[in-house]
């Protein structure tokens, strides 16, 4: 009953502003500050040097491909998943930058990769439909859509000189 008072002293006394108790409830007096991190868990919690290494190539990427710049994204993205696998937004940026040199088995496999690493968002399935759509409009509708796909792929590689 005595703790219920103080509380209720405490209370009043804020509202009024009348300090007649103190500012803290004597119950419970003033926090204590949490001990600071061993140095064990500062290296579980904090993120690698690898992992923001990894962002910095995905970003990089991902500017790349708003420019246009395909090649260079993909290689920009690959290099992030290189350090860091399991980072799904630079499977988007290679499956893209894929998809846009016309390289449609790589670009949704690069989706597909991105779906298994986790996809937060729920973005992939869009991803891959979009990428199945632009196949069945550049080859037109059908099963074989993706096959005709993928041997215009192989012919483009034959023909081009740089071999890129």
């Amino acid at each position: 009953m005595k703790g219920i008072q103080t509380w209720l002293e405490f209370l009043r006394a804020l509202f009024t502003g009348k300090r007649s108790s103190p500012a803290v409830p004597p119950s419970t007096g003033p926090p204590t500050p949490p001990a600071p991190p061993s140095r064990q868990e500062e290296q579980l919690y904090a993120p690698s040097n690898e992992s923001n290494v990894a962002r910095q190539y995905e970003q990089a990427a991902r500017q790349a491909f708003r420019r246009g710049h395909y090649e260079e994204a993909i290689e920009l993205a690959e290099h992030s998943l290189r350090l860091d696998p399991d980072n799904w937004m630079a499977y988007y940026y290679l499956g893209s930058a894929y998809l846009e040199r016309g390289h449609f088995e790589e670009g949704i496999a690069a989706f597909e990769r991105a779906r298994e690493r986790g996809d937060p968002l729920g973005l992939v399935a869009g991803w891959i439909q979009e990428a199945q759509q632009r196949i069945s409009s550049t080859q037109g509708d059908g099963p074989g859509a993706l096959e005709e796909a993928s041997r215009m792929e192989a012919d483009e590689e034959e023909t081009d000189p740089r071999g890129t």
